[in-house]
């Protein structure tokens, strides 16, 4: 898939994967966190960025990763049954979260010597079948089957965009479900995107550390500015449908809207709405007192809690309430109406 890139230059070579499409295989490892650079074949430095935040980054969440790329890992994973963190180590790995300036990583339109193009480091005949080995990658329509290669929409604009990291993250959380992870055998799946044994147990590390890193706090000041990102993201959502388990882009269910809508402002928040009252409990405000923001919970009590929503003022929440219903704004006054936290406080 990937072409492994330090400032000493690139080594890639060209393998077929389970499904019979192309991948190039890079050489780094977990020396890359510390600038590590490849000489003569050692593993090192996949990105030649140092790590980190670079220009234009959006700020970090969880493990320096920007918290656009962190909702896309969430959403991506979510929809194909992948851990998010395998996604974050991979991207973490090939181009630094969009950061490194090395060919094939940056600008858009440039490919690396071994053919590798956008944030995921795809090779054409990978993206798309039929494409040439050295074509550059024009964005297109999605691919119905992965027999077609793995082009995938991941932000529902119609179009798959191998530059777009939404689309990119979507597309390599196909090829890993394709691969085995959707069933469990993350190792095989990330083998699968990169042949090369040194590189699957740096992801494996990254993602272990990723997924069990907390989440950045938010800096003070920034309340009204964030509320108004974390409405925004959830109300570019609006009426879309309802589906358990869903964190978009297409569909989404309760607990998905609201950690992807946090996650855009850098606040990393668990898959569950039981799980992100207990994540926001240290931050509680009083039923009377609901503010934009906010968020709202309700059940029987405070373990049975399964519902979740994000006050939008007047009253009212945005929320993806149950089946059969779409992303919508309504009261939140239910009678199973329990508690509320206000975690950018």
């Amino acid at each position: 898939m990937s072409g492994a890139r330090s400032g000493f230059g690139v080594v890639a070579v060209v393998l077929t994967v389970l499904v019979g499409l192309p991948l190039a295989v890079s050489l780094s490892a977990a020396a890359a966190l510390s600038g590590g650079s490849v000489a003569g074949g050692q593993p090192g430095s996949a990105s030649g960025s140092g790590g980190g935040e670079g220009p234009g980054s959006t700020g970090a969440v969880v493990g320096g990763i920007p918290a656009a790329y962190l909702a896309d890992f969430r959403q991506s994973g979510a929809r194909f049954g992948v851990p998010w963190g395998i996604l974050a180590g991979i991207y973490r790995l090939e181009c630094d979260f969009g950061q490194s300036r090395l060919a094939g990583c940056s600008p858009p339109g440039t490919e690396n010597g071994a053919g590798a193009q956008g944030p995921g480091q795809f090779l054409a005949p990978t993206w798309r079948r039929g494409l040439a080995p050295d074509s550059i990658i024009e964005p297109g329509p999605p691919t119905v089957s992965v027999a077609d290669g793995y082009a995938t929409d991941g932000d529902g604009d119609g179009v798959a965009d191998v530059w777009n990291p939404a689309d990119a993250i979507a597309s390599t959380a196909r090829l890993l479900a394709a691969n085995g992870a959707a069933d469990g055998d993350l190792e095989q799946a990330v083998f699968a995107y990169n042949h090369d044994p040194t590189y699957v147990d740096d992801v494996m590390a990254l993602a272990a550390g990723y997924q069990a890193a907390p989440a950045a706090s938010v800096s003070p000041g920034a309340g009204s500015a964030m509320v108004q990102a974390v409405l925004a993201t959830a109300k570019a959502q609006l009426g879309k449908p309802y589906l358990w388990g869903g964190a978009g882009p297409g569909s989404y269910d309760c607990s998905g809207l609201v950690m992807v809508a946090y996650a855009d402002v850098g606040l990393a928040l668990p898959h569950n709405a039981a799980a992100q009252y207990q994540l926001t409990a240290n931050h509680p405000v009083p039923l009377s007192a609901l503010e934009p923001g906010d968020l709202v919970f309700f059940g029987t009590s405070v373990p049975g809690i399964e519902h979740v929503g994000i006050v939008v003022g007047g009253g009212e929440m945005i929320d993806a309430p149950h089946s059969g219903a779409v992303v919508r704004v309504e009261p939140y006054d239910w009678n199973d109406l329990l508690v509320a936290t206000r975690p950018l406080d």
